[in-house]
């Protein structure tokens, strides 16, 4: 069973980032089912890494084209997308360390940011970019 199940109401419009999003959706969902069968601790290593990895490729292609089209909310934007990456990063640190049981807080901490940042901030710039024609 998934944690977490996309939604049309979760959409930015943009489906390049829309498809990003839902890959989000999917590790969020890989970390629940590994926990669900009692793997989670072994399953978050890959998980956090995809993440990082996600996340600053599709940070990049969003605040790319914020720049290209001057978005006014880039900076804050950004700094949004700078808390995931430092959060994140700092669960792997202290994975590395032997840190224990973070599956659950880890799951817990992508969902809430997941959440409110699309429905916070990149709805803010849906219809911005379909103003300007970008689907």
């Amino acid at each position: 069973m998934s944690l977490l199940t996309w939604r049309d109401d979760m959409s930015v419009g943009v489906a390049k980032f829309d498809d990003d999003h839902r890959q989000l959706v999917d590790l969020i969902n890989e970390l629940h089912d590994a926990m669900s069968h009692g793997r989670g601790s072994a399953a978050l290593e890959s998980v956090l890494d995809r993440v990082l990895d996600y996340s600053r490729a599709h940070f990049k292609s969003e605040e790319d084209l914020m720049r290209e089209y001057g978005f006014p909310g880039l900076e804050e934007h950004a700094a949004d997308h700078q808390k995931l990456l430092e959060q994140t990063e700092t669960y792997r640190e202290r994975l590395t360390q032997g840190g224990r049981m973070m599956s659950v807080e880890v799951a817990e901490f992508l969902v809430e940011w997941l959440r409110t940042h699309t429905r916070d901030m990149d709805k803010r710039y849906a219809e911005f970019f379909a103003d300007k024609g970008v689907v």
